[in-house]
């Protein structure tokens, strides 16, 4: 099985942000913090095809103080991380934290850092000692596969169709390795802090002004989430 890592649509906000009601469409919400849902919920919320409709209608409105997310054409899933930041799953959120953190370019890390910890502080979680170090130090070999396929993919730029059909290939070969690498990952981080304290800093820190719209199936999402049982 070829197993590629999400692409998401990306936005970035700098202030913290409060979120959104949920549309009426979406029924019945869990009465509880976004990083005390189970997976199930996350994607029994996410699936429902009246409340996604209804949440990307309400992402779309541009006069909204916090921020929008659009998408185009029809999509069978869709999550803004302003509104429902709930939603998304926790292996998704660490992804993007240490795809930002420790494999962009510096630049760039730089001004995501002060972006992760300013909303933070705004939620009053406390960021441990030596943080981001301890999330380094427990992700280390997963951090190096994504950072493997980072160079492979920048290679793309001014290769001959036959480089890129190779690329292709060495990164599809690499990416298997990503699912168990991930969950041996985020398992290690979560037990570097306090109970839920990772967890809870996904959700308010990385979640917000996140966009993710496409054509995942809700299936590989709660497969991947396992850590890609049989997975060979």
């Amino acid at each position: 099985m070829r197993l590629f890592i999400p692409a998401f649509i990306l936005m970035t906000m700098t202030s913290p942000l409060a979120s959104a009601a949920v549309p009426a469409e979406c029924g019945e919400w869990p009465s509880k913090e976004p990083w005390q849902w189970t997976d199930e919920e996350r994607l029994s919320h996410r699936f429902d095809e009246q409340c996604l409709q209804a949440r990307r209608t309400q992402a779309a409105q541009d006069s909204r103080r916090d921020g929008f997310c659009r998408s185009s054409g029809k999509v069978s899933d869709f999550i803004f991380g302003t509104d429902t930041p709930e939603l998304f799953l926790p292996w998704q959120l660490f992804d993007t934290l240490l795809q930002r953190m420790f494999v962009a370019e510096p630049k760039f890390v730089n001004a995501q850092l002060q972006i992760f910890e300013q909303r933070a502080r705004a939620a009053n979680v406390p960021v441990a000692e030596h943080f981001w170090d301890r999330v380094e130090h427990a992700s280390v070999e997963y951090i190096g596969l994504l950072r493997d396929q980072h160079g492979m993919a920048a290679k793309f730029d001014g290769a001959s169709a036959a480089e890129r059909r190779a690329l292709q290939t060495e990164i599809a070969r690499s990416q298997r390795a990503n699912c168990a690498a991930r969950q041996a990952a985020l398992e290690r981080v979560r037990e570097e802090f306090e109970a839920h304290t990772f967890d809870r800093f996904l959700y308010v820190a990385v979640a917000p002004g996140l966009c993710s719209s496409g054509d995942s199936e809700r299936k590989m999402l709660s497969w991947i989430g396992r850590g890609c049982p049989g997975q060979r």
